[in-house]
């Protein structure tokens, strides 16, 4: 559990510096894009960015993360994929078009995002933790 937490609440801070780059380029790329997909995307990356900087402060005084690292793994979750629909849906190709290098890592960036709720703990699990650890439900 203590590696755990320590991969739900600090690899976010690494990983969402690449969403925003990942982001960032499907924008530059596509003038037309649909703002609101792209905001939602930026709201979810701001979200990581606060509750990854809390958690990578807490790893570095030395305190545990505990089940709040929870809360951190849902919004990278979240940030994947939203990330991911947003280059999706700039280049459709990407999920049927032929093989290339570049095509076959933003598929398989596209496939990961999918995956990230289910490895160190699926959703279910992590809201489970928030319900049980910080909320006392029963």
């Amino acid at each position: 559990m203590h590696v755990l937490s320590h991969e739900r609440g600090t690899f976010a801070w690494f990983r969402h510096c690449f969403m925003y780059q990942q982001l960032g380029a499907c924008t530059d790329l596509d003038p037309g894009h649909d703002d609101r997909a792209i905001g939602d995307a930026l709201l979810d990356l701001t979200a990581i960015t606060a509750a990854s900087h809390a958690g990578v402060l807490a790893h570095a005084a030395g305190t545990p993360l505990g089940p709040r690292a929870a809360f951190t793994k849902l919004l990278l979750c979240a940030g994947e994929q939203a990330v991911q629909d947003c280059v999706l849906a700039r280049d459709p190709d990407i999920a049927l078009g032929p093989q290339d290098d570049a095509v076959a890592l933003l598929r398989q960036e596209y496939l990961f995002s999918r995956i990230v709720t289910v490895y160190g703990g699926s959703q279910q699990m992590q809201l489970d933790t928030i319900a049980k650890q910080i909320l006392r439900l029963p």
